[in-house]
């Protein structure tokens, strides 16, 4: 795609937010507690023993299923590979920002994407090497996963690798959501540096002409996109939970 476009669109929160699950210390349940966002109170809910007992069956299937991403976590986890220093020109480079996403085409006149300042975030690189065509997303808490795959419009699966790069523990669900959705789209991980001690931010470039990664990269090796600024400053007071994912 050489074209640049734009797509905004809400982002849906995972369903009951709002809602916390209260032990006693005997770890039985005896409660529900909601916040009301709109009257900014708290109102608890006895919770009668059919409550109790469904949440305590959730719990079980909640806590067998981190094991089991724990362990898939450990299987593909390691330290990013085949990655150079920037050699690019700024000029043929367009960075996105968190929450956003962008994908080129071997032909455009920045076939170079990139992000930088991803903790806890994770930064998604895909190349599609059969249509000679890039992708590059930052993706935070307030992403909606189940929208990911508008994101692939135009790939090869088969064709397709995928490198990851960034998060942390406190990310885990999401990260590991992220690789739930490229195995179920049948394509290749090449890379899961993912779940990173640290206080490093992650950074990646991708080039739709090779699919050659990149790392470490600055603001400074991309273009100076006079919408940039205005985008940064509009996510900064936006709110945690309502960035629009963008295609550039």
């Amino acid at each position: 795609m050489n074209q640049v476009q734009f797509h905004d669109g809400r982002h849906y929160l995972r369903p009951y937010r709002n809602v916390l699950w209260v032990l006693d210390d005997k770890d039985s349940i005896s409660m529900r507690r909601v916040f009301n966002q709109e009257l900014c109170s708290v109102k608890d809910f006895a919770m009668n023993s059919s409550e109790i007992e469904t949440f305590r069956t959730q719990v079980e299937v909640f806590r067998t299923k981190e094991e089991m991403r724990n362990k898939k976590l450990e299987s593909i986890r390691a330290p990013l590979a085949g990655a150079k220093q920037v050699d690019f020109s700024r000029h043929e480079a367009r960075a996105v920002l968190q929450g956003e996403y962008a994908v080129a085409g071997s032909g455009a006149k920045q076939p170079v994407t990139g992000t930088w300042g991803a903790w806890p975030c994770l930064i998604m690189a895909l190349y599609d090497s059969k249509n000679r065509m890039a992708l590059i997303a930052h993706i935070d808490a307030s992403t909606d996963i189940d929208s990911l795959p508008l994101t692939l419009s135009g790939f090869s699966g088969e064709h397709t690798v995928a490198h990851l790069y960034g998060g942390n523990l406190m990310s885990t669900g999401m990260c590991m959501d992220v690789v739930d959705f490229l195995e179920r789209e049948k394509i290749k991980i090449e890379n899961a540096d993912i779940v990173r001690s640290g206080l490093e931010p992650a950074s990646l470039a991708i080039d739709a002409r090779n699919g050659q990664i990149y790392t470490p990269c600055r603001r400074t090796d991309f273009t100076d996109d006079p919408s940039l600024k205005d985008r940064f400053e509009i996510y900064s007071v936006s709110g945690f939970f309502v960035r629009p994912f963008t295609l550039i």
